[in-house]
Formats: structure tokens, C-alpha cells, sequence
């Protein structure tokens, strides 16, 4: 270590001779600065190689392999992204941070991202004070991984002096001096810097969404309305749209569905029977969104999801520092965002934590299954008419039946695990915690003659449970009025005293919205409320989202398809056991 102490006086010309070039100037953009620490906007980067700005994705073999294929359990995260430096070794960051009240943490974490190496992997943070030599204050090794597979984020913290001084982050691949070798391609987590004092008066936020949950669903969760009629929610809310790209892109930009261009394009004419390229976009990049928002107001933000239209290539995850894919099963989110909230608390955090149940396939319930029968993912992925999808759901009343108790044993057994977590959640946190609950839409159990969503605005739908638990903020009130769903941003900005502006809320709704942009070919193009009622707008198929195609990769694009989302993929035959692989347990 002490060896290295001549080369930080020199400019690392240690580094900078193994780099093959002499120390790098200050590069800072704009969008730099702000993912390197929001305490510190307007200090430069120097660096000793070139690097750049970007998220960088970790991604499991698992990732975009359909589950039911499996004949080993998966892993608890598929995929992790992450705001970050993306460089090469030998490499040195640096940037100058002032004086602080109180002691401080760095936050960040390595990968590699590029052909894994022949040799390990050395990460060193260093302090250096004016005038003094470098400090070494944590060191982290990844050593040689010959398998071509993605490589996960690994942790790395050290507390900081709360002195005036350089923060320097190295890495470098141990090898002799002179030694010609590939350069190690990697990225840092764009590193924070938090003060260990006591964060803001500013309370915590956690938005809980539920993928699919329908307002009726409330009667088989008895944890979740308890915990519900201890807040103020909104028990008819109406989202806006029938499917969750564009609900979830209003929820994150407080816009309606036709107006952040998440979605589908254009329909063909008429219905063609045939598998259909429905030109998935991403949300409008232009646009400020929900988790950027609390960012720039202090926050520490992070989500996990469990649906593959939500997707790094949505544009959905701007503003989270960590946006990570967990599997299906509803523990394995859980336990992503406990470990979110158990970290240390130097700023206060919103967290998003999506949950897929009681989404298809139902997996609890009576046996056997009627859906099972049917060829669920090739019909999805083609062009039908309202009334061939009606024909193709048309189950007799028995099976009907069953199919119904399966989906309300899906959202039994959430509140089974959900609940309770919650409740302990609000019971032992140690700083003032909001909690939100969100539904994208619902899901049709032949109601209006057909079923799942998507394709229809029926009251089975579109209309969803919505409600913030806020003890000492907000009294407990029980609202029965059709507001817009996606308002619930612009209530959790407020109560977390953020500005924006945002013009309505879900205290003060618009006089006329709507819940409109459908997935399938529809009866209707969507359902315009106001205070007189609500009327069906006609189906227009040369409406689409508006937006540019999204860049989804062929991996991606296979999970879509096995899902119904996009068609022309190939089923492919089961997966015994991906390179990545656990030991299968319960």
C-alpha cells in the first residue's frame, strides 16, 4: 500500500503509465454531476482514462426465461440497474468535496461489465487531505471469472472524513508492471456521499403497487383493507389505462395515458387474426418523472418490479439509483425492499415495490385450472376482435367459476404475505414513514362477457384501489369518488413538501379524465368520467402511443412474447439449468 503513496503524488503516474497516457483533464457535464453525489452538483471528475455516463444493467440467465419452464427454482433478483462511471483499468476517479457538519458514508458498488477476466480485479477508495498522502479506506477484490455471464453489483462503502479533501476511487488489475493485457472493462455505481447525521424531517415513502388488483379484491384482503381504513383512500380510483405500460408511465409522469407516449402504435384497419408487431415505446424522455423528482429533492430512491413491461427499455427507470427485476415470487420482492430499508439513513428514501400477484398465471386455488387448457400466449400475441376474444374465453359457468376463486386466491394469499409485512413495517420503522397502495388496473371475470384486461373499460378494469397511510398527517377517511389514479404522485410529492408543478391531486381531480389506450383491439378506445358519469369513446385504430419504438432486446422480446405482449417468438422448449443456476429449494 505504502508503495503506491509516490504514485497518488504525481498525478497517479503510476496509473497513468500502465494507461499509456498522463493524467486526464476535469470532465463534468451537466447529467455527470448530478448522478456523481447530490451533495456535492458542481464538483469536476478527474479521471486518468476516458469514461462515460450511463445505467449499466446487471442480468441473470434467468432473465427473459419463462418461468414455468423451469425445472429449478430461480434466483430472488433477475436484473439490477444502476446509475453509473462506465470505464476501463487502469483507472482512477477523482473529485474534491468540501467541509461537512458531521461525518460522512460513501455509497457505491462495482461491476464488470465487459468479457470476464483472466486475472482478478482490485477497487481501492482512498482520502486525501491537502498536503497529505492518500488515505486507503476500503479495498475490494473480484477475482478471475473465466464463465461469460453477467456479473452482479458488489457493495462498497467507507466512511469519510468531514474535513475538506479528495475522494479517490481506483481500479486496477494486479498484474506485474509492463505486462500487456486486456483492459478490464467496469462500472461504479455513481457513488453518493451521505451524512451520518440524523437525515431531514422529511418522512420516508414507500408506493406499493399491485399488479392486477381490481377494487372488488379489497374484500379478499382483510390485512390490506385494515391497514387501508387506517389512512385515506380512494376505494373506486380510475386508472388510466387498462393495461400497465401506460398506467404505470401516468403514475411516474402524473400525465394522462395519451399524453407521455408509453405504449402501443397504430392498429391495422381491421383485426387480421395474425400475430401482431404492436410497436412498444417507451415513455417521453423529455419528461420529468416521479423518482426524479424525489432524487432532486434529497431523497434516496430505489425500485423492484416484477413485470417485464417495466423494463430498463420503458424509460421507467429514470431517477431510481437502483431499479432492480425480482422473480415472480411475491418474498423475493419483499425482501428487496427490506434490504432497501435496512441500509443506513443518511437521506430519506421513496421506494417503489411492485408486486406481480395477482397478475396470470393464478397459481392458487381449486384444480384443476380451465385456463390451462387454452393456448393463452399465441392468442395474446395476435390481432383479434373484441368478439373472438369473447368466443375464445367463452368457458362454461363451472369453469368460469373456478377461474374467478383462482384469481381471488391469488389476491388472498398476497395479503397473506403482504400484510403483515406492512404491519410490522409501520409498526418498527424508526423515522416518520408514508405508505402508499396502487393498482395499475384490474382484471375483467367475464362481467362485460370476456376476460383478463387490456381489452376492455369495464368497471371490473379500470376501476382500482388507491390510498395513503399517513399517521398524524392524514385522518382516516373512506372516499368513494372516481379520481385518476395517477394523481397519487403529485399526493406523495405534497406530503413529502417536494414542489412541483403538477396541477391536480388526488385531493383536488380534474372535472373530466379518462381511462383510455388500449393493449388489444377494443369495443371502445377508452372511457371518458366526469361528475354526470362516464361514456365509452369510440375505438379509433389509427391512435397509438405516439411514441418512438422502443429499443427491447431479442432476450427481452422473448419474455414479452411469452406473456401475450408480443408475438413472432418462437415457445422454446424447457430449460434445465442455466449456467447462473441455484440449487433448487422451497
Amino acid at each position: 500500500m505504502k508503495a503506491l503513496f509516490p504514485c497518488f503524488r504525481a498525478c497517479f503516474a503510476l496509473l497513468a503509465l500502465l494507461a499509456g497516457g498522463a493524467c486526464g483533464k476535469p470532465s463534468a457535464p451537466a447529467e455527470v454531476q448530478a448522478s456523481w453525489n447530490p451533495g456535492v452538483h458542481d464538483a469536476p471528475i478527474t479521471s486518468s482514462g476516458p469514461w462515460t455516463h450511463a445505467r449499466s444493467e446487471y442480468l441473470t440467465m434467468w432473465h427473459g426465461v419463462d418461468p414455468s419452464l423451469l425445472q429449478v427454482r430461480p434466483q430472488a433478483i433477475l436484473g439490477d440497474e444502476r446509475d453509473a462511471v462506465l470505464t476501463a483499468t487502469p483507472t482512477q476517479l477523482s473529485v474534491e468535496l468540501g467541509p461537512s457538519p458531521a461525518p460522512r458514508r460513501l455509497h457505491t458498488a462495482v461491476r464488470r461489465t465487459g468479457p470476464r477476466p483472466a486475472v482478478p480485479t482490485r477497487f481501492e477508495v482512498f482520502w486525501q487531505a491537502a498536503d497529505q498522502p492518500p488515505q486507503s479506506l476500503a479495498t475490494l477484490r473480484l477475482e478471475a471469472q473465466p464463465l461469460q455471464l453477467s456479473e452482479p453489483w458488489t457493495s462498497l462503502e467507507a466512511e469519510l472524513p468531514s474535513t475538506a479533501g479528495t475522494l479517490i476511487l481506483i481500479a486496477r488489475d494486479p498484474r506485474p508492471l509492463g505486462e500487456q493485457a486486456p483492459q478490464t472493462e467496469l462500472a461504479w455505481q455513481a457513488p453518493v456521499v451521505e451524512s451520518l447525521a440524523p437525515p431531514s424531517q422529511q418522512p420516508d415513502v414507500l408506493l406499493v403497487t399491485i399488479d392486477t388488483l381490481r377494487s372488488d379484491a379489497l374484500e379478499h384482503a382483510p390485512v390490506l383493507r385494515s391497514l387501508l381504513a387506517q389512512g385515506h383512500w380512494w376505494s373506486q380510483a380510475v386508472s388510466p389505462s387498462n393495461w400497465t405500460l401506460p398506467s404505470y408511465a401516468s403514475l411516474f409522469s402524473g400525465l394522462p395515458a395519451d399524453q407521455h407516449q408509453a405504449g402501443r402504435g397504430p392498429f391495422q384497419a381491421s383485426a387480421t387474426g395474425q400475430p401482431e408487431d404492436r410497436q412498444l415505446s417507451a415513455i417521453d424522455d423529455q419528461l420529468t418523472l416521479l423518482a426524479e423528482r424525489f432524487r432532486a429533492a434529497g431523497y434516496a430512491t430505489g425500485m423492484v418490479h416484477q413485470n417485464p413491461m417495466l423494463e430498463t427499455w420503458t424509460g421507467l427507470s429514470r431517477g431510481f439509483e437502483r431499479y432492480q427485476r425480482a422473480s415472480d415470487r411475491t418474498g423475493d420482492a419483499l425482501q428487496a425492499a427490506e434490504e432497501f430499508f435496512a441500509s443506513p439513513a443518511g437521506r430519506p428514501r421513496f421506494y417503489v415495490l411492485h408486486l406481480m400477484a395477482p397478475h396470470l398465471p393464478y397459481r392458487y386455488g381449486p384444480e384443476p385450472d380451465p385456463l390451462a387448457e387454452l393456448p393463452l400466449a399465441e392468442f395474446f400475441g395476435k390481432d383479434t376482435s373484441p368478439q373472438e376474444r369473447a368466443q375464445f374465453f367463452a368457458l362454461d359457468a363451472a369453469k368460469r367459476q373456478t377461474v374467478r376463486k383462482r384469481y381471488f386466491a391469488e389476491v388472498e394469499t398476497l395479503d397473506a404475505q403482504l400484510g403483515p409485512w406492512l404491519q410490522n413495517l409501520l409498526s418498527e420503522h424508526p423515522r416518520e414513514l408514508v405508505i402508499a397502495l396502487h393498482s395499475d388496473h384490474g382484471e375483467e371475470l367475464w362481467e362485460d362477457g370476456s376476460f383478463e384486461h387490456g381489452h376492455a373499460f369495464g368497471d371490473s378494469v379500470v376501476l382500482v384501489p388507491v390510498g395513503i397511510i399517513a399517521p398524524g398527517k392524514l385522518e382516516p377517511r373512506r372516499n368513494e369518488a372516481r379520481v385518476p389514479a395517477e394523481l397519487l404522485g403529485a399526493s406523495l410529492l405534497d406530503l413529502a413538501g417536494i414542489e412541483h408543478e403538477l396541477e391536480h391531486s388526488l385531493e383536488q381531480p380534474p372535472a373530466r379524465f379518462a381511462s383510455q389506450m388500449p393493449l388489444y383491439r377494443a369495443a371502445a378506445h377508452g372511457r371518458l368520467f366526469e361528475a354526470s358519469g362516464s361514456t365509452l369513446q369510440a375505438f379509433d385504430p389509427t391512435r397509438g402511443s405516439g411514441g418512438n419504438g422502443a429499443p427491447i432486446s431479442d432476450r427481452k422480446r422473448r419474455m414479452l412474447a411469452e406473456l401475450g405482449y408480443l408475438a413472432g417468438q418462437e415457445m422454446r422448449a424447457p430449460v434445465s439449468t442455466p449456467p447462473d443456476a441455484p440449487s433448487k429449494q422451497d
